[in-house]
Formats: structure tokens, C-alpha cells, sequence
């Protein structure tokens, strides 16, 4: 008879043995620097951000929004595994301590993420709303028990067989938490907030539980689930470090296919070619590289002081280079890839070349950005040369000692 428990315990511990390794990595990679030095700058602008922030500012509702975006998409983690759907399905009126276990392990972590957004809105929070540190630790209490409703109510929304129906469940937890939210941040009134919690615990005992009692648990959407939450952990790895296990995937994005027909038809170009073609289809690189040109975009139209925009411009192109940098490890599983006759340092020239033509353009991009933003002069042109030296540094000088050495 298989002991759940341990069986528990044994599948937490491989994970965060895995999970410290990669993590451990990410350490060493410079990249908590660079955390540091966006803390430090963001905090530094966060300040002004506040100043300026017009009086009529919707706070409440805006950080109403922010934490009901938070609560509702919190989930179980259940550390279940394919085989589990034949092996473990069997035994799922007897194994309740196994999920009542993921459910209390779950409410922590999901904890740990509220206090580190709680910290970060905590400057608005006393700006706009109170600085009674006593009314921001009983805001907090009040968040972790709507985590435990959520990730309660969503486990048995989970046992509904059509996906429209559970994202229906989804919007109504939404708006139910945005109300919530808001009686939050009220207070003031602690009987208003109390009745939202009586309503809520009726909706458990009413709904819910019958849910749980009327509806078998669905194994296959819970594999599903605990399959997203770990590539998410791996695609963040894979930014860093090789990471084997990392299920990618591709879209066709028919639309970029002819940006292809830029790379010349040539034996020596096959790995351009491929590697043009790896960012354009696949989420991790061509996703986080929008999302950085994006971000990095907004702060220099928001952002007017000269340096602050020339540091802009060489945080987010070393960034950037940082998460596309991976992409010479993309085929290291693809075998048919190592029969092509071309040799190692033509393909690692190639994995440079695309990714100093794609800082190039991000550079670029910001280039633009200032120019619509503000006017042609000098500082544009420093802004420019310092992103097409980083580009340069950073594709001929670090990849090529740490990453393709």
C-alpha cells in the first residue's frame, strides 16, 4: 500500500533540491545585481511617481483591481505526475490528507507572494489611503484568508468538466474579490467587511462543498496545472542556465515569416536561419524580448532625465541579451541538428549574429522613442552609441567567455 504522505514529502523535497540547484545558478549569474541596481532605481523614481500622481487618482479601486488580479488566479500545487492518473485516481476518496497537505503548503507560498506585493504597493498604500501599520497587517490577515478561499473555491472549480464553465467561476471569483478588496481597504468599517466574509463562507458551504462531494476530482486537468507551474519555474532557469526538462512552445506567426527571407540562402547561414527562426516561433524568446522593448519603451517616454535614460537604454539591452542569450542551447536535444556539416565556431558566430542584430534593433527601437518623445540631440546620440556598445560588449565579450566557452 503506497504511503501518501511520504510520497508527499518525497516529491516537495525533489523539487526544491532541483529548484535550489537552478536557482543557485541564477545567483552566480550576475542577475541579483541587476535586481539590485532596478530596486534601487525604482525606488529612486517610485517616489517622484507618487508626487505626481494627480489627487483624483483612483487608488483604491486601482490596488482593488491589482490584488483581486492576485487572489484570483491562485492555485493548488499538487505536485502530481502523469503516471498518477492511472495509479493514483484509483485511491482518490482515501488520499484527502494529500491534498489537504498541497492546500496548507499552497497557502503558504501564496503568502510569501502577497507579502513581497504587499510591500511593493505599501508606499501608495500609506501615501493615498492610511499609515496605520496596524490597518496594513490586518489588510494583510484579511488577504490570506481570501487566498484560502480562492485556491479552495478554484481546487473544486476544477472538478467541472467545461472550460467555459470554470472560466465563468473565474470572472465571478474576480469580481467577488474586487469587492473584497475593496471593503479592505475600508476598514473603517469592519462590520461591512465581516458580512463579506460570512457571504463567502455560506457560498463554501453552500457550493463548494457540494461541488466536492458531487464532482470526481478531473486528473488530468490537475497534471495539466502542475505541469504550467513547473515550465513556468523552468522557462525562468532556462534564461540562465540549460535547463533538459523545458517542454517550449512554438507559434507559427505567419505573419514574421518573411523577415526570414532576410537571411542569405547559404551552407554557412543554415544556423542563422535556424536560430532566426527558433526566436521568431518560440514564446520564451520572442515574448520576454517584446515585453522588455515594451517596458523599456514606456519608462523613456515617462523618464525625462538624460542619464536615467542612458541607464535605461543599457539595463534593458544587457537584460535583454541576458534572456535571449539562450538561444544557442535551443537545439543541444535536437540530434539531427549536430549532422549538419558545419562547424562549431561557424554556429556559435551565428548564435552572436542574431543576437547583436536583435539588440541592435531594440536599440534602435529605443532610439525612436526618445527621438518622438523629446527631440534629435546629444544626449539622443550617447543614449544610441552606449546601447550599440553594450550590444557589442555583451554579444563578443560575455557570450563568448561565458556562454560559448
Amino acid at each position: 500500500m503506497i504511503n501518501i504522505q511520504s510520497l508527499w514529502s518525497k516529491r516537495v523535497k525533489e523539487y526544491w533540491r532541483m529548484a535550489i540547484r537552478y536557482l543557485r545558478l541564477i545567483g552566480n549569474s550576475g542577475f541579483l545585481f541587476t535586481v539590485y541596481i532596478l530596486i534601487v532605481f525604482g525606488s529612486y523614481y517610485y517616489g517622484i511617481f507618487l508626487d505626481e500622481l494627480p489627487a483624483s487618482f483612483p487608488t483604491e479601486v486601482f490596488l482593488a483591481l491589482v490584488f483581486a488580479l492576485f487572489l484570483s488566479k491562485v492555485r493548488v500545487r499538487t505536485f502530481l505526475k502523469e503516471a498518477d492518473v492511472v495509479f493514483l485516481s484509483p485511491l482518490e476518496g482515501k488520499i484527502d490528507r494529500y491534498f489537504r497537505t498541497s492546500f496548507f503548503y499552497s497557502l503558504a507560498v501564496q503568502s510569501a507572494w502577497l507579502l513581497l506585493l504587499t510591500v511593493i504597493v505599501t508606499p501608495m498604500y500609506a501615501d493615498r489611503i492610511t499609515a496605520n501599520v496596524g490597518a496594513l497587517f490586518a489588510s494583510f490577515l484579511a488577504f490570506v484568508l481570501l487566498i484560502a478561499w480562492n485556491m479552495y473555491a478554484s481546487f473544486n472549480e476544477q472538478r467541472l468538466q467545461e472550460r467555459g464553465v470554470q472560466n465563468i467561476h473565474l470572472i465571478l471569483r474576480f469580481v467577488a474579490n474586487v469587492v473584497m478588496t475593496l471593503f479592505v481597504f475600508h476598514l473603517v468599517n469592519v462590520f461591512v467587511l465581516a458580512i463579506g466574509f460570512i457571504i463567502l463562507a455560506l457560498i463554501t458551504a453552500t457550493y463548494y462543498q457540494r461541488l466536492g462531494r458531487n464532482h470526481s476530482l478531473k486528473w488530468d486537468q490537475l497534471v495539466e496545472i502542475e505541469d504550467q507551474m513547473l515550465t513556468m519555474f523552468y522557462r525562468i532557469a532556462n534564461s540562465f542556465t540549460d535547463v533538459p526538462r523545458l517542454k517550449t512552445k512554438v507559434r507559427a506567426r505567419k505573419l514574421l515569416t518573411p523577415v526570414l527571407r532576410l537571411v542569405p540562402y547559404a551552407q554557412q547561414r543554415t544556423f542563422h536561419y535556424l536560430y532566426s527562426r527558433a526566436f521568431l516561433r518560440s514564446n520564451d524568446y520572442f515574448g520576454i524580448y517584446m515585453r522588455l522593448t515594451i517596458v523599456g519603451s514606456l519608462l523613456l517616454i515617462w523618464i525625462q532625465t538624460d542619464w536615467a535614460q542612458w541607464f535605461i537604454v543599457v539595463l534593458f539591452t544587457y537584460m535583454t541579451g541576458l534572456q535571449i542569450a539562450t538561444l544557442y542551447r535551443h537545439f543541444h536535444t535536437n540530434h539531427q541538428v549536430d549532422l549538419y556539416p558545419i562547424a562549431k565556431s561557424e554556429r556559435q558566430q551565428a548564435v552572436q549574429a542574431v543576437v547583436f542584430c536583435l539588440l541592435l534593433l531594440q536599440v534602435a527601437i529605443f532610439t525612436v522613442v526618445i527621438v518622438s518623445s523629446h527631440s534629435i540631440n546629444l544626449q539622443m546620440f550617447i543614449a544610441f552609441v552606449l546601447g550599440v556598445g553594450t550590444s557589442g560588449v555583451f554579444t563578443y565579450g560575455w557570450m563568448r567567455k561565458k556562454l560559448l566557452a
